[in-house]
């Protein structure tokens, strides 16, 4: 049960990720190279703060804003002067973007691995079995965080905004979309969602500049397989790259799972190559 609950936690986080990564990709068409580096900028901005004085819970907040500011800053600053200059142009530059994210923390904190400390020490009991409270809250906000993300998506004016801009940006223009804020609106959430999860993982794991690395290809990988018509599709997709990922992980070395699951996903998108969950 434990390790059940241990995927399940590891899914709930790497569709977080994901899911931010479905709004840039879906609505601007932009592979976002530096999404898994703003992964590890929330996981960071938590260890500076925290550092600081500042409880755990307020720096989530916290870092989870500055990953939102600093995805916008990256929409104005690199992304907008792009968006007529295909994918390759864009997803280089969100690449050297990511590469200059990783040295600054580099040259700041060093190449070592940096801890926070557990804000959460209890032992919860789920069906019998203790596990720590802390990944229980992790796979709960987790949830809840989904759900809130799909209910304004298809809910809300905003929502009905985001979509139409994604199926059909030149139609939304035409009806006085102002899709240039859209895609700045959707840049700061998506890359909010990448902090926030790299806040709640930094208790668990070790934070070091390189970590986004693991999550930018996992998350291209979710939307690959899954698809990303839809953010069910991209939730779905991390259900299967996370349940495999982290189920073959305890019967075998890491580099090993790994093989296997991108074994896997090349013949799912040879066979599927819209995503498995696409209704195309």
């Amino acid at each position: 049960m434990e390790n059940v609950l241990n995927v399940l936690t590891s899914i709930a986080v790497l569709a977080v990720v994901a899911v931010g990564l479905y709004i840039i990709l879906g609505l601007m068409q932009v592979i976002n190279m530096a999404h898994g580096d703003i992964v590890m900028l929330g996981a960071y901005s938590v260890f500076v703060l925290t550092q600081a004085g500042l409880h755990f819970w307020v720096a989530a907040v916290i870092a989870t804003c500055i990953a939102g500011i600093a995805g916008g800053l990256i929409e104005i600053v690199v992304v907008r002067n792009l968006y007529k200059s295909g994918n390759l142009a864009t997803m280089l530059a969100t690449w050297g973007v990511g590469i200059v994210i990783q040295q600054a923390i580099k040259l700041t904190f060093g190449p070592q691995g940096q801890f926070v400390d557990v804000p959460m020490t209890s032992m919860i009991s789920v069906f019998g079995v203790e596990y720590p409270s802390y990944r229980m809250m992790i796979l709960f906000i987790s949830t809840i965080i989904l759900a809130a993300i799909f209910v304004v998506l298809q809910k809300t004016r905003a929502g009905l905004l985001v979509r139409a801009t994604m199926d059909r940006t030149d139609m939304a223009e035409a009806m006085g979309i102002h899709t240039k804020r859209v895609y700045s609106y959707g840049f700061v959430a998506g890359s909010a969602l990448a902090g926030l999860a790299g806040a709640l993982i930094s208790p668990i794991v070790s934070i070091s500049p390189l970590m986004g690395i693991d999550y930018v290809t996992k998350s291209f990988l979710v939307v690959m397989t899954g698809g990303f018509e839809s953010m069910v599709s991209t939730i779905g997709g991390a259900a299967i790259i996370g349940g495999l990922q982290n189920g073959f992980s305890y019967y075998m070395d890491t580099t090993k799972s790994w093989m296997i699951v991108l074994i896997i996903v090349i013949v799912i998108i040879w066979i599927r190559p819209q995503g498995v969950f696409s209704k195309k």
